[in-house]
């Protein structure tokens, strides 16, 4: 692209803003590279927002932006807008990203999955994780026993495993099941220590700084699910959030990030006024509210 197209998209697709994807924040990040992408540390965090306050950029709340920015054109005076959103319910939000948010008075946005809070979420990508790390030896169902005693053999089980379950042809939850069914007891408790409690998300919804959406009951891949089912399955979690929290759900994000044609009527019938995925930069012009481009946020090693 020449100068005098890059000038051009510019003034006809101006940058508004961004809305981070995030999903953990942790004083220490996993050995595993898939799990460690989806961490971060509170340092990261608090220099990252002070890096943005020293650029202009404004922190808003994803009402702020819907009502106020979102479809307005940005004259090259007007301030940036950033959102910063977490998706799933992991309790190191509460711990250690919402000291962050009050330090700064940052308002953010919980994208909640309502199993977690319910204490029904599955985290097995990362009992695996504990699995692997607490023992020398791993035995599959048939008798294989894969030695993992060193780091390299750590990483290569972790690797072969998220490879297996992944291309399985089954759900990951499932599958995983079939292959360490034989360990799950020994970390059964992971998923509940793991996962926000209501009173937790109370607290921060108490704080004015944390607006709360949808992000589906059960976490599902949209693309397997018929409307009918996905309206069920993001009805059950704006209907969990209104019972436990007496307020309307009114932004979603979409389960890995997969929208489909179903998945975005679903949420438009549930009156839902924007709905985000995990990637896609920068919000620009022209915006689709219901297809949100977020900022998956990485810290660098």
């Amino acid at each position: 692209m020449n100068i005098i197209a890059k000038i051009k998209n510019k003034i006809e697709h101006p940058v508004l803003g961004e809305i981070w994807c995030l999903h953990r924040v942790l004083p220490e990040r996993s050995r595993f590279g898939r799990n460690k992408e989806l961490e971060i540390t509170p340092r990261f965090l608090q220099e990252k927002i002070e890096a943005y306050q020293r650029d202009g950029f404004r922190f808003c709340s994803i009402d702020e932006i819907y009502s106020g920015q979102l479809f307005r054109y940005r004259f090259p005076w007007m301030p940036r807008f950033v959102n910063i959103s977490f998706d799933d319910g992991f309790s190191d939000v509460y711990e250690h990203a919402f000291p962050v948010f009050k330090k700064y008075a940052i308002p953010f946005t919980l994208y909640l999955t309502t199993d977690f809070p319910e204490k029904k979420a599955f985290i097995w990508w990362l009992m695996l994780e504990k699995i692997i790390l607490d023992h020398d030896a791993v035995e599959f169902p048939d008798g294989t026993r894969y030695p993992c005693s060193i780091e390299d053999d750590k990483q290569r089980l972790f690797e072969e495993s998220m490879h297996l379950i992944y291309h399985s042809g089954e759900s990951a939850p499932i599958f995983f099941t079939k292959l360490f069914g034989k360990y799950i007891g020994e970390y059964a408790s992971m998923n509940e220590k793991l996962a926000l409690s209501w009173s937790q998300i109370l607290e921060m919804l108490d704080s004015g700084l944390c607006t709360l959406g949808s992000h589906s009951a059960t976490h599902p891949d949209f693309r397997s699910l018929s409307y009918d089912e996905i309206l069920k399955d993001i009805q059950a979690s704006v209907s969990k959030i209104k019972e436990k929290t007496k307020k309307d759900v009114f932004h979603f994000s979409y389960p890995h990030s997969f929208r489909t044609d179903n998945a975005e009527r679903a949420v438009v019938k549930l009156g839902m006024q924007t709905a985000a995925m995990g990637y896609g930069g920068s919000v620009k012009l022209p915006v689709d509210g219901y297809c949100l481009p977020r900022n998956y946020i990485v810290e660098p090693e």
